[in-house]
């Protein structure tokens, strides 16, 4: 499904304009997914489109170089120290399942402050596909028993509906409400402060 949407969207809006010089994978899901890529543009070959791998590779680790030379201005959401701060205070056990690798994915962790070593994380070197596969969230569950699937993206809440999960959604990643609701978003909150400050709704006691 969210192949064929993605080809359909590229499609209307080649028509619109007239053609394309390039299509560009980013944001995550066809950036660490090799899969989504191909059958993407197995799709839109009647575009005179192809997929250069190499070149991904070589925009990939500049991009990882660069995002670690800026790790230092990189800070956390609100409330996103406080609420895994108070989880682990509680003895919820939690989980961080990035789509990012570990090269890129340390520097959020070291602005969370949390170590890799010490901590449950599980990134796009530890599993076959990246979002909106469920892959991430069942390779956390499986070393929490039970879980929720907290995130900011429409992809975040497919993949928790695919492995049967929960998903609560927060509006820091520019998606409203109304599109991670039919994503499949239980619950929706402002930020993690939010989240953190409505924690009862979630059977987190502070009610």
């Amino acid at each position: 499904y969210f192949v064929e949407r993605v080809k359909r969207e590229i499609g209307g809006l080649a028509a619109a304009v007239g053609g394309l010089d390039a299509i560009v994978f980013a944001g995550g899901i066809g950036e660490h997914s090799a899969r989504v890529r191909g059958e993407t543009l197995r799709g839109l070959a009647w575009l005179g489109v192809a997929l250069d791998e190499a070149r991904l590779q070589r925009l990939s680790r500049a991009h990882a170089e660069a995002y670690r030379a800026m790790g230092k201005t990189i800070r956390p959401l609100p409330g996103a120290r406080e609420l895994l701060a108070y989880l682990t205070e509680q003895s919820i056990p939690w989980a961080i399942a990035t789509s990012g690798r570990m090269e890129t994915a340390g520097v959020n962790l070291a602005a969370l402050g949390v170590d890799p070593d010490k901590s449950v994380v599980v990134t796009r070197d530890q599993v076959k596909h990246a979002k909106p596969d469920p892959d991430l969230f069942l390779a956390a569950a499986a070393r929490l028993e039970t879980a929720y699937v907290i995130g900011d993206s429409i992809w975040d809440m497919l993949a928790a509906a695919r492995c049967r999960a929960l998903g609560i959604g927060l509006l820091s990643g520019g998606y409203g409400e109304t599109e991670l609701q039919q994503a499949s978003a239980l619950r929706v909150y402002e930020d993690p402060a939010d989240m953190l400050a409505h924690i009862y709704e979630l059977g987190g006691g502070r009610g």
